[in-house]
């Protein structure tokens, strides 16, 4: 039968000479405080795995026990290596599109919702696409963020003013009075013109305003001189496609 040899290292705690099997081993001293230190949470295992069930997060709990967060952890850690079923730590994370915090298992986790997600995909997928137009028809083109385009505006459309939230909701009083269909992306010079993607050139549009734009452009691309301006000098003459809205 083979012996296991010790060989001497320092304690990796307070640096004390220790036999041990490796240079990470703790003196008998700092082991023994480590036991008392993660058997004191014995008797709270149950309130600590309900109140995680509840999706409250471990920093949370710690802190309103006067825990400390990296014991705690340790001792949950050890159930879990001693085959005990303690539930999934979860993480503080920041929505991506929306900001909210929510509380996920992955501190990778990037959305608080499939909403969201498919949002801000979408989002991603509408810029590549303009910038791909921009490229073929060899205008300027930079690489945008259309959610720090709809930040910079507050959410409000350049042309009615219609605050709406990113998936197109329009709110009053808390409570969601129309859904617009989506926020729109417009470059107020068209590429057809040889507007650039650039971020003086990009504007959020409610779906309706857009569509208006859009029409504008369509029957007036082929004039002499037309940039795009025509659109926004029409709103301001003829009310604008929101005399139909939310005003």
């Amino acid at each position: 039968m083979m012996q296991t040899e010790f060989e001497f290292f320092s304690c990796r705690n307070c640096g004390a000479g220790t036999k041990g099997f490796s240079p990470n081993s703790l003196c008998h001293s700092c082991a023994a405080a480590r036991v008392t230190r993660r058997s004191k949470f014995e008797p709270h295992f149950g309130f600590i795995v309900q109140e995680i069930k509840k999706g409250h997060g471990l920093p949370a709990i710690c802190e309103a026990n006067d825990w400390s967060y990296g014991a705690v952890a340790s001792f949950l850690a050890t159930k879990r290596a001693n085959g005990v079923d303690v539930p999934p730590l979860l993480t503080r994370c920041k929505c991506r599109l929306c900001e909210e915090r929510f509380l996920h298992k992955s501190s990778l986790c990037g959305w608080c919702s499939k909403e969201c997600r498919r949002r801000w995909y979408t989002l991603q997928d509408l810029e590549r696409h303009a910038r791909s137009r921009a490229i073929i028809s060899g205008v300027s083109v930079e690489s945008l963020d259309y959610l720090e385009v709809y930040k910079e505006q507050n959410g409000c459309c350049r042309w009615c003013g219609t605050h709406q939230d990113i998936f197109g909701r329009v709110f009053k009083a808390g409570h969601m009075i129309a859904e617009s269909g989506g926020v729109t992306f417009d470059h107020r010079k068209p590429i057809s013109c040889g507007g650039g993607h650039t971020r003086g050139n990009v504007q959020m549009l409610c779906k309706r305003c857009h569509h208006w734009k859009t029409s504008c452009d369509n029957r007036h691309k082929g004039d002499a001189g037309y940039d795009g301006a025509y659109a926004e000098v029409s709103t301001s003459v003829n009310g604008g496609p929101w005399q139909y809205g939310w005003k």
